[in-house]
């Protein structure tokens, strides 16, 4: 079973639960003791998560800058950073080009997975 790491921490030292490892390419700060998939036994794994936003196609480059710049500035305002720990979630952001070639790249190997496992829409 995975689940995000949100999920995950309420049965951090539930004797009952074994928590296996994170799906994450680093660890993660607030279970550093936990391995990563690809540290625990499978190489190359990885399943960063993230939350994005995203614009209609056609959106005028300046305008996603505009907003980029502004999401940017409130993710470094020191109560937001505390809200996103307090829910247990590693902030950060990203200019809008890395987003995009981040996204193409879960597109691709999502992509993937889905064509080796047979899966079809119906």
């Amino acid at each position: 079973m995975t689940s995000s790491l949100i999920g995950i921490m309420a049965f951090k030292g539930d004797p009952r639960i074994k928590i296996l490892a994170y799906t994450g390419s680093q660890r993660s700060k607030f279970m550093p003791e936990l391995p990563t998939v690809a540290e625990a036994g499978v190489p190359g794994y990885k399943f960063d998560s993230w939350i994005g936003l995203l614009a209609p196609a056609g959106t005028p480059k300046a305008e996603v800058d505009r907003i980029n710049a502004a999401v940017i500035k409130v993710m470094a305002d020191p109560v937001v950073q505390e809200r996103f720990v307090r829910l247990g979630v590693e902030a950060g952001t990203m200019p809008s080009d890395d987003f995009q070639k981040l996204l193409r790249a879960d597109w691709d190997q999502a992509a993937v997975i889905v064509k080796a496992s047979g899966a079809r829409i119906e």
